[in-house]
């Protein structure tokens, strides 16, 4: 099979080093939506970052799916750390969800 063609599948674990932290792992991507949907629901107390540096794809909707978490939990956008490659499509996400002047 192609690499291109490969995915893995999308995890969010509680960080064994760090136990208010949550490692975002995989594919976080439209093909992978439902999975996140089921994996998104459960409230995780207690957490206060996302370490989402493992993340392997991320689209448009790996990250809103993503930033409407954080919402959920009150987890800070300030408090999610991604790859520099990531984190444009964050920002261009959360510009887009802004509401107009």
């Amino acid at each position: 099979m192609p690499i291109w063609l490969e995915t893995t599948e999308p995890n969010l674990a509680i960080d064994p080093q760090q136990s208010s932290r949550l490692l975002a792992t995989g594919d976080w991507t439209f093909q992978h939506a439902n999975a996140l949907i089921s994996l998104l629901r459960e409230k995780r107390s207690g957490m206060h970052s996302v370490d989402a540096r493992s993340i392997s794809r991320l689209d448009a909707t790996g990250s809103q799916l993503l930033m409407a978490f954080l919402r959920r939990q009150g987890i800070e956008t300030g408090q999610l750390a991604a790859k520099p490659e990531h984190q444009a499509l964050i920002d261009a996400v959360l510009a887009s969800s802004q509401k107009a002047p």
